[in-house]
């Protein structure tokens, strides 16, 4: 009996000590999201990576000047700003650095209540000229010059990243309703409509999400895109929010079966698109 006691401890003993090695390490902070961080002196550091990949065919690699980037992003909230005389917005300004001498800057206005996070307008400036060497595309029967304006016409909320028209205000009426409070599991709500593709978002499980900036409790916000209005949300679209106490802390695009077309829109053969956001470091006092 004394055997069987002392085998059913050791093997108690054990599963508890496995059960310890096998947990990640502590979270750098335990607070779930209630609002975002809007507060004058906030400020963000990200690294962004976009990649072509799978190209079919293979030779349609070489069309490519380059299939993989990364830039930095900064985001910071520099002050406030009243739009129209009567809508008093915090400014959030992004900055992103290519490459040496390349840089696109931006800024979006937004409003915060109990009911959510709205953008009123943004605006793009651009402090350089852009890479060129990209063949042109083609997404859903919609022809494109690049890359950034078909995530323009996708409405992906990224000044920084090239998503917003240059050296232009432009505003969003009614508001555009980027959070809705509070993040729920499974709770869902109408981005965008009119004349536009439809965009819905909904609120996926909680995750927890490893970044160099640290640990995080991120709530993930799917975008779902009915890009050809046929009333058929788009699998080819695969985009994802990443929202912790901290703010934005990651942001996930997967586009699928992009068509290539050459200069006189041909099509050449088929791609997909990755790009990626990732916070690096941030300062919230």
């Amino acid at each position: 009996m004394k055997k069987y006691k002392l085998n059913i401890f050791l093997s108690l003993a054990a599963i508890i000590f496995l059960s310890c090695i096998g947990e990640p390490t502590p979270l750098q902070e335990s607070q779930t999201f209630i609002q975002y961080p809007l507060n004058i002196g906030n400020s963000w550091e990200y690294q962004r990576l976009v990649m072509f990949y799978n190209f079919r065919p293979d030779s349609l690699h070489n069309t490519f000047r380059d299939t993989l980037d990364f830039s930095r992003i900064k985001t910071t909230i520099p002050g406030e700003k009243d739009l129209l005389g009567m809508i008093n917005t915090f400014i959030l300004r992004e900055e992103s650095i290519i490459s040496p001498g390349v840089g696109i800057a931006g800024e979006a206005y937004y409003t915060q209540d109990k009911n959510g996070l709205f953008l009123h307008a943004q605006l793009g400036i651009s402090n350089a000229l852009r890479k060129k060497g990209h063949p042109r595309f083609r997404f859903f029967g919609l022809n494109f010059r690049d890359i950034d304006q078909l995530l323009t016409q996708m409405h992906i909320a990224q000044p920084a990243s090239g998503s917003a028209v240059m050296d232009s205000l432009y505003y969003y009426s009614p508001p555009l309703k980027v959070l809705s409070y509070p993040l729920q599991q499974g709770k869902s709500w109408l981005y965008r409509t009119g004349n536009f593709s439809p965009i819905t978002k909904q609120i996926g499980k909680r995750e927890l999400i490893r970044l160099p900036a640290g640990n995080f409790t991120a709530d993930v916000v799917h975008l779902f895109y009915d890009f050809d209005n046929d009333g058929i949300w788009d699998p080819e679209i695969d985009i994802r929010d990443y929202y912790s106490a901290q703010g934005l802390i990651k942001r996930s695009i997967k586009l699928s079966d992009i068509v290539v077309t050459d200069m006189n829109l041909n099509e050449i053969g088929l791609v997909d698109y990755s790009d990626v956001l990732e916070l690096q470091n941030y300062d919230i006092p």
